[in-house]
């Protein structure tokens, strides 16, 4: 009888009384056709979560048990604002030559735009979208609205739009005080400025106040205008939750074509999420020691990607300004400027004091040789390092690290290290495998890069890691280009592999 009763209710759509105990749920299965599993609410989300786009849509229209959980996560990440402006009224794709006057919204108001000229992309014919026929009071915008709220993630934003979409839309906006955003529950927002063609985030509220991941794609021929535009926007929204930053370029755009202007709404809009920011890449920003110093201080920063401008001169204090502005710093990818040819080593070591790093990469075109002094310095300001990453993109025979200087990784960190990328000099002498009292407790990457290797050598360099790293796993990585090395570095590995069996089999 309880069955029957279940059962009419279902089908007239409206939700089961509440379940007293495990024996109503299997009253409630005999009367359906769907298995248990799929009406336990947290089954049901982690099913729809391994689903594709295309296979939620069609479990949406299964039931509206299913659909209520399908359309969260259909939602939940889309590829443009095209999908929900077509839900408020159809669109329509249009073809022009000139590029429509702008809206910028800055601290809850509309100021025109201080810069109307086009740039040669504007001038061609480009397709932007519009409202197909909409009236001020037409379109859907409850739905608009109720679609907008499941909405967490926007993957990019290329679409150009009409002024007068701008303008309709904004208006039903209206006061910000009462809708402080067309998309509230937005987590990670991808903005991929690909042209001087003006974005949705600068016409309406896109960003909301809880945001937590920022990606900006800046591509090939953006005027640095219009991203110091976008920088003095999301400047004006509170962003006190946000969490990662994230500027990218084309690998064929030079870095150095963005003017120092940029540096104040940079810092600006930084200063926003000072105290929450975990997370922050703005390597297509070279950056000076005066420019970090404006940045301030980000007490809970711990990763960090950035690119160095300047000369050997202002080296230590921009060390000096990273170690300052980023006391919680956790992991440091650096590009040095290639117009330094001294040795970076020694300010590195007295600039930057950051206890807490754990991952420690730099991109440079000249660096001395890693002596014993440069590691202990280096062991003393970072005692928790974990990855000791050194690229560097033109060597001399002179400049290469000795092998043996392995020994002194294992002394200073030999309790922590996990990766080691240097290039080595394999013609200097290795010690003698009874005097080694240290090694490697962690180590399992062994990037060699470019490093010669003769054949003679390979048993001793074998002998040598077999004594100096623990009996686990140990990748030993060459560049392909590297001619004979890159095999010899492969038979290195594979005579380890012989070595420990033997040892394994002795004992």
């Amino acid at each position: 009888m309880e069955g029957n009763v279940y059962h009419s209710q279902l089908r007239e759509r409206s939700p089961p009384p509440p379940l007293a105990d495990f024996r109503d749920y299997a009253i409630l299965v005999r009367s359906q056709t769907t298995p248990f599993v799929l009406l336990v609410p947290e089954l049901l989300e982690n099913v729809l979560s391994w689903l594709p786009r295309a296979d939620l849509a069609r479990a949406a229209r299964v039931s509206r048990t299913w659909c209520k959980y399908a359309l969260e996560f259909l939602w939940r990440k889309i590829p443009h604002y095209w999908c929900l402006f077509n839900l408020y009224s159809p669109l329509r794709a249009h073809r022009t030559t000139s590029n429509p006057v702008r809206q910028v919204i800055v601290k809850y108001r509309a100021r025109p735009s201080t810069n109307q000229s086009l740039s040669p992309m504007n001038r061609q014919a480009t397709t932007f979208w519009g409202f197909r026929d909409v009236s001020q009071e037409g379109g859907r915008w409850d739905v608009l609205e109720s679609y907008a709220r499941r909405v967490r993630e926007i993957e990019a934003c290329t679409e150009v739009y009409s002024r007068e979409l701008y303008d309709h839309m904004f208006a039903k906006i209206g006061d910000p005080s009462e809708h402080p955003t067309l998309l509230p529950n937005l987590r990670t927002l991808s903005l991929s400025v690909t042209s001087d063609a003006y974005n949705p985030v600068e016409e309406l509220w896109i960003a909301p106040p809880t945001l937590r991941v920022l990606r900006m794609h800046i591509g090939e021929g953006v005027r640095s205008t219009r991203v110091q535009d976008i920088l003095e926007n999301f400047a004006s929204v509170p962003l006190n939750s946000l969490t990662r930053v994230e500027f990218s370029t084309p690998l064929n755009r030079p870095r150095t074509t963005f003017p120092e202007d940029l540096s104040i709404a940079r810092a600006w809009f930084l200063g926003t999420a000072r105290e929450t920011l975990v997370e922050l890449d703005v390597a297509v920003f070279p950056m000076e020691r005066r420019e970090v110093q404006e940045m301030g201080v980000f007490p809970v920063l711990k990763r960090v990607r950035m690119m160095q401008r300047g000369t050997y001169l202002d080296l230590e204090g921009f060390f000096g300004a990273i170690g300052s502005s980023f006391p919680s710093l956790q992991s440091l990818h650096l590009t040095l400027d290639g117009a330094i040819k001294e040795e970076v080593s020694v300010a590195l070591a007295k600039g930057m004091k950051c206890r807490d790093l754990r991952k420690f990469h730099v991109d440079c075109r000249w660096w001395k040789r890693v002596t014993e002094e440069d590691v202990i310095h280096f062991g003393e300001q970072w005692p928790l390092l974990e990855e000791f990453c050194l690229y560097q993109f033109y060597y001399a025979s002179e400049d290469a690290t000795p092998f043996a200087m392995l020994e002194v990784f294992a002394r200073v960190w030999g309790k922590t290290l996990r990766e080691i990328v240097l290039r080595f000099d394999t013609s200097v002498p290795l010690p003698d495998i009874s005097s080694i009292g240290f090694r490697f407790d962690r180590l399992d990457t062994l990037f060699v890069g470019q490093t010669d290797l003769d054949k003679d050598g390979i048993e001793e360099v074998a002998k040598f890691l077999v004594t100096i790293c623990h009996p686990g796993s140990l990748d030993i990585v060459s560049l392909v280009g590297n001619g004979e090395s890159f095999y010899r570095w492969g038979l290195v590995q594979d005579r380890r592999w012989r070595l420990l069996r033997a040892l394994a089999l002795d004992k």
